[in-house]
This record gives C-alpha cells, structure tokens and sequence, in this order.
C-alpha cells in the first residue's frame, strides 16, 4: 500500500526516493526556522528600547493628540506678528508644519538612538 506522499508523487517506496523525500522535509522545515527568525527580528526591531509613554505610541504608529501644540504654536505666531487679523488660516498652517516637522525630527532621531545602541550591544556580542 502507498503513502500519501508516493501516491501524490507517483513512486512505490524505495530508500533513495524515502531520502530525497526525507532530504525535502528537512529543506523545508529549516526554511522555515529561518523565515520565523526573520520575522521575530523584524518584529522587535519596531519595538521601543524603553518603556516611556511616548516612544510606545511612536512605535505603534498611535495617532495622538496634536492639536494642543498645534494651537499654542499658532497662539505665538499670531503673538509674533502682534495678532494682525486676518492671517489666522496661515498662522494655524504655519503652526501645523512646524509641529509635524519637530515631530518627525524627533523622531528620526530616536531611531538613530536606538539603532546606535543595537549596535553597540551587537558589536559587543560579535
């Protein structure tokens, strides 16, 4: 009687077939051994170094609360200019660009931060 895998390959049990098949599984199953550690890799490479509360919301791509700076931005803007009216839309923009400049900035640097340390531990391993 076949096995399901002579039957779907088309072959009667012989020991060179049982090795390739045998040789096939193990290919297989090492491949995917190294597909998981890739993936666990690139799981915790987006995670935060410490615990802090902003770097956790950074991380997860958390869409927080911008308006509170955005609007004391553009209150000291306005306040630059001596509150002129009428350039209350440019000064909120202004404001907005600024705010997501500083953000962006901020955080560019702390992932040169982290990925600094990962290699400093890295190379310490090495």
């Amino acid at each position: 009687m076949k096995s399901r895998t002579e039957a779907a390959i088309g072959t009667e049990s012989k020991p060179e077939n049982s090795q390739v098949i045998a040789d096939a599984a193990d290919f297989h199953s090492t491949r995917i051994k190294r597909e998981s550690k890739i993936k666990s890799k690139r799981a915790s490479a987006n995670k935060p170094a410490g615990d802090d509360e902003y770097e956790q919301m950074v991380a997860e791509d958390a869409d927080f609360n911008t308006g509170k700076l955005i609007s004391e931005a553009a209150y000291f803007i306005a306040e630059r200019r001596g509150f002129t009216p009428g350039s209350e839309l440019s000064d909120w923009l202004r404001a907005e660009t600024e705010i997501e400049g500083l953000l962006r900035s901020a955080v560019t640097e702390r992932r040169k931060v982290v990925a600094d340390e990962r290699r400093g531990r890295s190379n310490l391993k090495a």
